[in-house]
């Protein structure tokens, strides 16, 4: 075994960081994370660029590279190392290809199918771990009041940001109705 032979290998196997960063959406946010809730938006950085899942300035759903830790209308939280991988920027390049195909506008759900969905997708291709549980528990509640949010939020031509109001994002009528508690009129 020659020392150039150790040196390729080497080469051909190294790895490179997996990162998360994860960003406040809401003004409430840093209020409700203390008690592990939060809306966050959140993005795989790989290679010094960020792959997100995201409305774009022209109003379609796509995923998008860009520079680490700048995504407009959301306020930098934190990056949490998950992991590394072995794939090439090449790999890379191609992986993300295949999955423009499977994230489309057309799919795009505000509770499912969305920046969380795509993130711990990625996450899962390049050989890391899945998101964190504590990432997606506010969507799993809204779930549960899906028949209550506005159409046009969960299906991204409104995208949450600090300026969102919670009327503009929830029809207060239909919770009360989905309560069905008089008191609350």
């Amino acid at each position: 075994l020659s020392l150039s032979s150790v040196f390729q290998n080497n080469r051909k196997n190294k790895m490179t960081d997996i990162m998360l960063n994860i960003y406040d959406t809401s003004g409430y946010t840093p209020y409700l994370h203390p008690f592990g809730l939060g809306i966050y938006h959140c993005a795989v950085e790989v290679y010094n660029t960020e792959y997100v899942f995201q409305l774009t300035t022209d109003g379609e759903t796509e995923i998008c590279e860009v520079s680490p830790k700048t995504l407009p209308n959301c306020r930098y939280r934190e990056t949490m190392f998950m992991g590394r991988t072995r794939k090439s920027p090449d790999d890379v390049a191609k992986l993300i290809q295949v999955m423009k195909n499977e994230y489309s506008r057309q799919d795009y759900d505000a509770l499912t199918w969305n920046n969380q969905a795509f993130s711990n997708d990625f996450l899962m291709r390049l050989g890391g771990p899945s998101l964190p549980n504590w990432i997606g528990r506010s969507s799993k509640i809204a779930k549960c009041f899906r028949c209550c949010i506005s159409p046009q939020f969960l299906n991204g031509s409104m995208q949450a940001n600090e300026q969102t109001r919670v009327s503009n994002v929830v029809d207060l009528s239909k919770v009360k109705e989905y309560l069905k508690l008089e008191r609350y009129t």
